[in-house]
C-alpha cells in the first residue's frame, strides 16, 4: 500500500524537514480525510539536488486512505 508522490514543495536545507506534516496540511487544503495514523512511513527520494522538487513515497496503513489520496492525484 505504497504511493508515490510528487508536488509538495522541498524545504532547502532542511535536514528536519516534516514530510508527514506537509502531506497532511496538503490533504487538508484538498478537504481529503487524512490523519497521521493513516500513515505508516513517509519519505523523500533522491539525495539532495538544487532545483529539484524530490518526489515523497508513502508506505499508509490502509487502503482506504491510500485510495482517498490516489484518487485526488491530479490536484498534488
Amino acid at each position: 500500500m505504497m504511493l508515490e508522490i510528487s508536488g509538495l514543495p522541498d524545504d532547502t536545507g532542511d535536514a528536519n524537514e516534516n514530510v508527514e506534516q506537509k502531506l497532511l496540511d496538503k490533504a487538508r487544503e484538498l478537504n481529503l480525510q487524512l490523519n497521521s495514523c493513516d500513515i505508516d512511513r513517509i519519505h523523500r527520494l533522491w539525495s539532495k539536488r538544487s532545483g529539484t522538487n524530490r518526489p515523497v513515497i508513502v508506505k499508509f496503513t490502509n487502503s482506504k486512505a491510500r485510495q482517498r489520496v490516489f484518487n485526488a492525484r491530479k490536484s498534488f
